[in-house]
């Protein structure tokens, strides 16, 4: 059983997105794709903060691994300051 299985109920198809992300079957979420998958971390942010993101949130993966859902790996942040930290992060890794 999968980590959004648990958390939830009744989602059990997944798949790999093409940029590497877990995508889970359903077909009933607005923000599902024409295919009815969305986005497995975002849905697990949303059941760890208890509501559902913003258009202006995204979520972080802490260990950068982009199919490690599990909630503690899990930040909800706004869209510029996800991408001052990936700045940041870019500036260090190449020494600047």
């Amino acid at each position: 059983m999968g980590l959004i299985t648990r958390i939830c109920k009744g989602l059990r198809f997944s798949r790999v997105s093409e940029n590497g992300y877990y995508k889970v079957r359903s077909t009933d979420d607005p923000r599902s794709d024409r295919h009815g998958y969305v986005y497995e971390h975002r849905l697990v942010a949303e059941k760890k903060i208890g509501r559902k993101l913003a258009s202006n949130e995204v979520v972080h993966h802490k260990d950068r691994n982009k199919k490690n859902n599990k909630p503690s790996n899990l930040r909800v942040m706004g869209r510029s300051e996800h991408s001052k930290l990936h700045s940041r992060e870019r500036s260090r890794q190449s020494g600047k």
